[in-house]
């Protein structure tokens, strides 16, 4: 298996359909999930006690650039390449793009295998990241089978 690193246009659609999402009241069980991956404990946001679009942004922006990094690290595990600690890439997400849900799932399933090397699949980001992907493929089966 070779491995790469995803594009930065793969991350910032990665962010954006985070954000878009995150945000979105017409899928609760969907931005539920999303808050919880971000790091955000969504239990304690209610409709009327939702976080703010700035704390949104910026845990998004964090997330990604964990995500990023953890594809880096893979690099480093499969070729010993050099993991630069100065690269401060930023991939703030936008809220006017095109998104199409399938899109999202397949570029973040291409983010799951290009991590999957020894150790880096140890890592709780790795397996957090694993987890989300599966519920959100659960909730779009559900949902499209009701």
């Amino acid at each position: 298996m070779s491995s790469y690193l995803l594009s930065d246009e793969e991350f910032q659609y990665i962010s954006n359909w985070l954000f878009n999402n995150a945000t979105s009241n017409s899928e609760y069980g969907k931005a539920f999930s999303i808050k919880k991956f971000i790091g955000l404990d969504a239990s304690n946001y209610a409709i009327f006690n939702a976080p703010s679009q700035a704390l949104l942004k910026e845990r998004v922006e964090e997330c990604v650039r964990h995500l990023y990094n953890l594809n880096r690290l893979a690099l480093v595990v499969r070729y010993s390449d050099n993991y630069d600690r100065e690269d401060n890439k930023k991939f703030y997400p936008v809220t006017s793009f095109s998104e199409q849900e399938t899109k999202a799932i397949k570029t973040l399933q291409a983010l799951i295998y290009q991590c999957s090397e020894y150790l880096v699949i140890d890592t709780k980001l790795y397996e957090s990241l694993e987890r989300f992907v599966k519920n959100l493929c659960a909730n779009i089966f559900n949902r499209d089978n009701r």
